[in-house]
């Protein structure tokens, strides 16, 4: 996952496609393989291949556990609302934890759409939960970086 996540955020995205199928394969409990599956086809243009994959993947995986629930909002089952109302848990530690993933997960689906500020938006509210330990506040941070490399280059 670690390599495909770099791959990832390095431009490779085809790169990352072989890793993160092979961590689906690895472990196919393991929901968030799938999850950054469809994120690394989904920025390599491969978008029917993402959509059929996750579709595949959904099809046999209990999807009521958090983060499922993303997996259903990248298939359109779900709303944005419906994701931060999942991600809501009565442990205080848990639900930032969730909110923070829920607001990673919902900048990608906004940076999908072409919506780069409602991605900003949603890429800052992950950092603002605090999780500094979640791989999704890591890489909430660099998004912001490179949204921000992207206004710098068109400003140019």
């Amino acid at each position: 996952m670690d390599r495909g996540r770099a791959r990832f955020y390095s431009g490779q995205s085809s790169a990352a496609v072989s890793d993160f199928v092979h961590a689906a394969g690895v472990d196919p409990e393991y929901i968030y393989a799938p999850i950054w599956l469809y994120l690394a086809r989904s920025r390599a243009g491969q978008q029917r291949e993402a959509r059929s994959e996750l579709a595949k993947y959904a099809a046999g995986a209990d999807l009521t556990k958090w983060p499922g629930q993303v997996i259903n909002l990248y298939l359109d089952r779900e709303t944005p609302e419906s994701i931060l109302n999942s991600a809501r848990d009565s442990a205080p530690l848990k639900d930032r934890e969730q909110h923070c993933e829920a607001f990673f997960y919902l900048g990608q689906l906004a940076l999908q759409r072409g919506e780069r500020r409602e991605a900003n938006r949603r890429f800052q509210q992950a950092i603002d939960t605090g999780v500094t330990n979640f791989y999704e506040y890591i890489d909430a941070q660099i998004e912001l970086d490179r949204l921000a490399t992207m206004r710098q280059e068109a400003a140019k």
